[in-house]
């Protein structure tokens, strides 16, 4: 038994640190799968997506407006009170007496008989009994708007422009995604490509000093010069722990903008562009998420100020209903019983305001003007971006040119020092000098060919093709 559970202990420790080989293996990634990524994990599109959702159910809601309402009503009473009877009052007879024209032959005669005449007289009561209780209504009615002055026509023409509005600013988020994501990347390449520079120039130091040592063992070279090479030896060591440091917080800005975990070992697929792969074109603003923004706003504006107008236009409305009412007794009698239908037409007009539509439309216009004159200004300023973006991409193009043919011209250099050391025609300093100079050439043309390959997608989101 004891067996049993130390072997199944075992296979379960051995199966722990197999999934723990396979998290810590290297996993590929390109930058179409790290874009993807990063946009399904933003939080900003996230809400841009929320945002195009409401946009599409707001417009759904709008186009009801065109359908006719159905609804219905009901009503109920209920009381344990119950009118008795109806009392009349009394009547006064003073009045009515004074009113009466009586023969002067007469008078004595009926006075006695109208001395003893009260002067109110109560009326009798009549023996009624209303009882409301469980008394109910209820109806069913269908409207239908008929013409509402064009408020349900430009409602639907804005909701429609919402729903465009919302999917070109999901098209904003994205570019900035999508920037971030590739300026993450492609700094996370030159950070392995500088690695992989500080390790080559190491492992050349450590055979420098191998063959520095053998030399002044036998003689011919003196401590300075292997001191020399311990301190460039250290240098190079301090380079390669700082390449080391640089590939982790690089690794980590690239999981955090993707959405993975911050230890995930992500490793780049792609390396940088060797030439530049964008022909310059003339800007074009209309193609920009940012100016598509603006012209829907104008659009907008337009459909505004439609709608302002049509509260101070004639509202026309046609309600057909049935209505059955039940209920009222009177002496146990039942009063109400039946149903009808009915129909009704209703025409509401504004007469006099002061003013205030007129106001309204002219502010609402002033909006539009406004948003126009914008549209006006950020296209210009598009399009100086677009120049901007476009002389940079060829200046880095230039760079990456010019640093290539640097780094040939020191390899050569360097190749030529070796050789010279090696005949004895050349001194320790001035072999690690020219180390120095083709690792410096190298370094900066792997910082050029990142800002080429950053610069290559600034362009294309100055541009709107992203």
């Amino acid at each position: 038994m004891i067996r049993i559970l130390n072997g199944t202990m075992l296979l379960l420790l051995l199966l722990c640190l197999a999934g723990i080989g396979e998290k810590a293996e290297a996993q590929a990634l390109s930058l179409n799968e790290a874009r993807e990524r990063a946009c399904r994990h933003n939080k900003q599109i996230a809400i841009a997506d929320e945002t195009s959702f409401k946009a599409q159910h707001t417009l759904r809601a709008m186009k009801t407006n065109y359908l006719p309402k159905l609804s219905g009503s009901a009503y109920a009473y209920y009381t344990t009170k119950r009118k008795k009877e109806l009392s009349l009052g009394s009547i006064e007879t003073g009045p009515l007496l004074a009113g009466l024209q009586i023969p002067s032959g007469q008078q004595q005669l009926l006075a006695p008989l109208l001395a003893i005449i009260p002067a109110q007289v109560p009326l009798p009561s009549i023996p009624l009994e209303l009882d409301l209780n469980n008394s109910y209504v209820a109806g069913i009615a269908i409207e239908q708007p008929i013409y509402m002055g064009g408020k349900i026509i430009a409602g639907e023409r804005m909701a429609r422009i919402g729903v465009e509005m919302a999917r070109l600013n999901r098209l904003l988020g994205e570019d900035e995604v999508i920037l971030a994501v590739d300026e993450a990347y492609w700094t996370l390449v030159q950070t392995l490509e500088m690695q992989t520079t500080a390790e080559a120039y190491s492992r050349t130091i450590d055979e420098v000093y191998r063959v520095v040592n053998n030399a002044m063992n036998a003689g011919m070279r003196t401590e300075v010069d292997l001191m020399r090479v311990k301190v460039e030896q250290s240098q190079a060591r301090l380079q390669l722990q700082r390449a080391a440091n640089g590939v982790k917080l690089a690794r980590m800005n690239l999981c955090q903008v993707i959405g993975a975990p911050l230890t995930e070992p992500l490793t780049p697929t792609e390396s940088f562009p060797i030439e530049p792969t964008i022909t310059a074109t003339a800007g074009d603003p209309t193609e920009r998420p940012e100016y598509g923004l603006l012209s829907r706003q104008i659009e907008m504006k337009q459909a505004e100020v439609k709608l302002i107008r049509s509260d101070f236009l004639p509202h026309i409305g046609l309600r057909a209903a049935y209505t059955y009412t039940h209920g009222i007794r009177l002496n146990e009698q039942l009063l109400l019983d039946n149903g009808g239908p009915s129909v009704m037409v209703s025409v509401s007009l504004p007469i006099f305001r002061w003013g205030e539509g007129r106001a309204k439309i002219r502010a609402a216009q002033a909006d539009q003007r406004i948003a126009t004159l914008k549209q006006a200004e950020i296209a210009e300023k598009i399009v100086l971006e677009q120049q901007q973006a476009e002389n940079r991409y060829y200046e880095m193009a230039a760079e990456v040119e010019l640093t290539r043919i640097t780094v040939e011209e020191t390899e050569q250099l360097l190749r030529q020092s070796h050789n010279r050391y090696q005949a004895g025609l050349d001194t320790t300093a001035s072999l690690l000098e020219a180390e120095t100079i083709a690792v410096k050439a190298k370094g900066e043309h792997i910082a050029a060919k990142a800002k080429l390959a950053l610069a290559h997608t600034a362009l294309l989101k100055a541009m709107g093709r992203l």
